[in-house]
């Protein structure tokens, strides 16, 4: 996998110690666009470390909306990049579902459409519609029945796709962390 933005390798990653303890507005504008997302996504790890998987949920439902977004963006491609759609997918869904259902708003939010087709297309592999219904009510996702060889190949595919065409996650990422600022301080 590629390094998400210049100098964001894994090695850089590990000996970085510029987590920022606060998002503030001279960090934002401080701060190369291309390393935000991954700034933003260590700050919301650094609230998170401790917790359990309940109380990340429920940090994250404090947090707002532009920490949560890129949070999860950044959370679900990578997973995607490493794992799949079907593991992301059935990690996203435990704890009542809420990673799965924020995932699909954080890309409309962003405006990335190829990730958010690519990644609607899989997830109706998966659960069909009956999926998109449930997900829309804020239920549990139903069983999504047999993984067959068929929905394996399509995903295949769809991570195929994803790899080469989420290039506008990162994109909008940064686009939508300099043009709303304020959906990320938190005060």
């Amino acid at each position: 996998m590629e390094p998400r933005a210049k100098g964001t390798d894994f090695e850089e990653i590990l000996n970085r110690s510029t987590i920022p303890g606060k998002i503030t507005m001279n960090f934002l504008e401080g701060t190369h666009p291309e390393n935000l997302p991954v700034l933003i996504t260590d700050f919301v790890l650094d609230k998170t470390a401790k917790a359990s998987p309940i109380e990340t949920i429920n940090i994250l439902k404090s947090l707002p909306l532009g920490l949560r977004t890129i949070y999860i963006l950044v959370r679900f491609e990578d997973s995607v990049n490493q794992k799949g759609f079907y593991n992301t997918f059935k990690e996203f869904q435990e704890h009542d579902g809420y990673l799965l259902r924020e995932l699909f708003s954080a890309l409309k939010v962003v405006k990335a459409r190829e990730s958010f087709k690519i990644t609607k297309k899989a997830f109706l592999v998966l659960y069909g519609l009956k999926g998109l219904f449930f997900l829309s009510k804020g239920k549990k996702l139903p069983d999504y029945g047999f993984y067959t060889e068929r929905k394996r190949n399509k995903l295949r595919r769809l991570n195929e796709g994803f790899y080469i065409k989420s290039t506008d996650l990162g994109i909008c990422e940064v686009g939508f962390i300099i043009n709303n600022k304020e959906l990320f301080i938190i005060s």
